[in-house]
Order: structure tokens, then C-alpha cells, then sequence
């Protein structure tokens, strides 16, 4: 009514026909993500992120915040209204299709990460049935891989 609005045309960037370069594989499959690639460390990444489950995932990335743990973010998550945030969303992707694919250019700094599809079967989260990957990038350059029930280094 005061003439606070605007308004803006969106155009398609030109498609190059290449693909951009990943430094990291991301494999959402059936209540499981795997990460290839090895230790992530400090910085911006760019990650392949492929759907070979025979349903639908979407792929979250979520930071702890300080003085919160992986299962404080985890129930925030599924209820983020409730409660101080416990998490902070980095980037992912929204319902990827059997064989699909796409690329998530995320910046990543020292913290925990945990990576989680938010979609849900029989009225129950995927990363609540085990869809859900954590991982920490630390100051020093090396990285510890983990997931909540075991720890590969």
C-alpha cells in the first residue's frame, strides 16, 4: 500500500553442457546415506548427491550448533518450532527421484554435521529410521566419518 514492493524477471543461465566438479559423493539409498570422498575439511565443496533408492529422499545438511549434540538436533529438526534451534541448515536438495541426481555447493567450517532426509514413511521420518549420516570437520585438517551407531576412521 506505501509502494514497499518490487518486482524481478528470473532468466535461465546458459546451460555450459558440463557438469560442475565434485570433490564429494553423496548415495541416498534405501534409509541409509553413504559419503564418498574422503574427510571433509574447511571450506566451500561441491557434492554429487545420487538417488539409487527405488522411493523418493531428500538430502538436508544440518550443523550442530555449539553446546548442542547430534540428538538435539535431530529432534529439533523434526519439530523446529518447538524449542531454541539446536541446528543450523546448511543446503541439500528436495525430493530426488530413483537414478537422479544433483549437485549442492555447500560451505562447510569447524562443527559437526549431520546429514539427514526429511521425508517420511508410514508417519515416520527417514532419518529416524536410520537415513541420516554424521561427520565432523575439524580445525586441524583431519576428519573423523560417522554415522550414530559406529565410527569409521
Amino acid at each position: 500500500m506505501k509502494a514497499m514492493m518490487g518486482s524481478f524477471q528470473v532468466v535461465a543461465a546458459p546451460d555450459t553442457g558440463t557438469p560442475p566438479a565434485s570433490d564429494q559423493r553423496i548415495t541416498l539409498s534405501t534409509y541409509h546415506i553413504a559419503m564418498l570422498g574422503g574427510p571433509v575439511k574447511s571450506g566451500t565443496h561441491t557434492l554429487l548427491v545420487r538417488n539409487t533408492a527405488k522411493e523418493r529422499h531428500d538430502f538436508v545438511i544440518l550443523r550442530v550448533l555449539p553446546g548442542h549434540s547430534v540428538e538435539d538436533a535431530l529432534t529439533w529438526f523434526g519439530q523446529p518450532l518447538v524449542g531454541r534451534a539446536a541446528a543450523l541448515p546448511v543446503g541439500g536438495t528436495t525430493r530426488l527421484h530413483t537414478g537422479e541426481q544433483a549437485y549442492v555447493r555447500a560451505r562447510f567450517m569447524p562443527g559437526t554435521y549431520v546429514l539427514v532426509c526429511w521425508l517420511t514413511s508410514a508417519h515416520k521420518y527417514h532419518y529416524r529410521l536410520g537415513m541420516k549420516a554424521v561427520f565432523t570437520v575439524p580445525a586441524t585438517g583431519v576428519s573423523l566419518i560417522a554415522s550414530l551407531t559406529e565410527i569409521v576412521i
